[in-house]
């Protein structure tokens, strides 16, 4: 059952636990804190972002007054070369800085937004509320503060799937006639569908969310029995593996087998390194996090937690996709693709495993595997952004 903010308003107690129960002042009591803390930690992250320490700060600012740079030229992200242009309109083409904290100010609305329930109903028990924090943590970290234009389509994505969840989870919504009901429920779906395009045009790296949308539209289906939806979601099983062995064996035949030592990817170098010891052991540990992940969200359909479409999507994401991008990474170290291609299929990765754990924590699946998962995830974000800072300057800080 997923517990909103009403429910702890209309309930003199409130779940914390198996057989555990808190005041409801308690809550709510926690719940301020929880944002407040939220605030103070990414107000922090926003304001050390705002410098020359970001790895992408420069890169950021020669697009803004080079009217787009190498994304201009190679036709990419037309929606973000957009806002660059009417800011830059704005501002000025010196106005970078401007730029940079408007954007910071944004992301602070938008986890404000998140993080006090307005986007989605949430659970304000203290677990519920460590893990939230967890999940906005690993999906904001770098998105919010290195990486910009991930992080605003990231934004749109995480609208959408609000508009989702509510669609699936409140259908009484769409109550009275029903013609107005069918008229409610393809307006939600044309919004939801519009967000997508808008955060694929703003980075096309959050592409794939766009068919992943449709395929749980597709395997939802209107008046499906559950059988007919599970058969549908084994074909999207066998349809991404195909697409993602037909990618990795493009790639593989397609002459990528030569080491290259240096690579230059827009306006940043990508250092190819022999997979070793310690890289496998890493990807051991991101198998069985994605393996957890797996499991948590199909118990959550199974104990009906999740339902609707937004149960299709949260299936898709973290069965067939997850797990293609997983064994695609895995293929593509062991054949010597180009690290380009790795470092894309591992941002996909972290994408998808973002997206999942924001949809456990909003679905209330904080056990204590999702919250070291979390951590982990983290922790791995934070060796990457180390590894970054590392190369940019010549400094090892690792």
């Amino acid at each position: 059952m997923i517990i909103g903010t009403d429910s702890i308003i209309h309930n003199p107690i409130h779940r914390s636990g198996p057989g555990r129960f808190i005041p409801m002042k308690s809550a709510e009591r926690f719940s301020w804190w929880f944002f407040v803390l939220i605030m103070l930690l990414f107000g922090a992250l926003l304001h050390f972002s705002l410098s020359e320490l970001n790895p992408d700060w420069f890169s950021y600012q020669v697009i803004y007054e080079s009217d787009g740079a190498w994304l201009s030229e190679r036709g990419r992200d037309p929606a973000f070369l957009v806002l660059i242009a009417m800011f830059a309109n704005f501002f000025g083409s010196d106005g970078y800085e401007a730029f940079r904290i408007f954007f910071a100010f944004y992301f602070l609305l938008f986890l404000a937004l998140l993080s006090s329930g307005c986007i989605f109903k949430l659970n304000l028990t203290k677990n519920g509320c460590v893990f939230l924090m967890i999940a906005l943590v690993f999906l904001g970290c770098t998105r919010f503060t290195i990486q910009i234009r991930e992080g605003l389509a990231i934004t749109l994505i995480v609208f959408s799937m609000a508009l989702i969840h509510k669609r699936s989870c409140v259908p009484e919504q769409f109550h009275l006639r029903k013609s107005k009901r069918r008229l409610g429920e393809w307006l939600c779906i044309a919004g939801e569908f519009s967000l997508l395009i808008l955060a694929a045009l703003i980075h096309a790296g959050t592409l794939p969310v766009l068919p992943i949308y449709l395929g749980a539209l597709w395997a939802a289906g209107q008046g499906e029995t559950e059988r007919a939806q599970a058969w549908r979601l084994r074909l999207l099983w066998v349809f991404t593996f195909s697409i993602a062995g037909l990618s990795i064996g493009q790639l593989h035949l397609g002459g990528a087998m030569e080491r290259i030592a240096t690579e230059t990817a827009g306006d940043r170098l990508m250092e190819a390194k022999a997979l070793s010891v310690q890289q496998l052991g890493l990807w051991v540990l991101y198998g069985a996090a994605c393996w957890l992940v797996f499991r948590a969200i199909r118990s959550s359909v199974k104990q009906q937690q999740i339902i609707g479409t937004f149960a299709s999507f949260m299936q898709i994401l973290a069965g067939p996709v997850i797990t293609a991008a997983y064994v695609s990474i895995l293929l593509a170290l062991m054949l010597g693709i180009s690290p380009l291609f790795v470092a894309t299929y591992v941002r996909w990765l972290h994408l998808f495993l973002a997206l999942a754990l924001l949809g456990l924590a909003v679905t209330d699946r904080c056990t204590w595997l999702m919250k070291l998962v979390g951590v982990f995830l983290i922790v791995d974000q934070l060796r990457s952004i180390l590894d970054a800072i590392s190369i940019y300057s010549g400094v090892s800080l690792l």
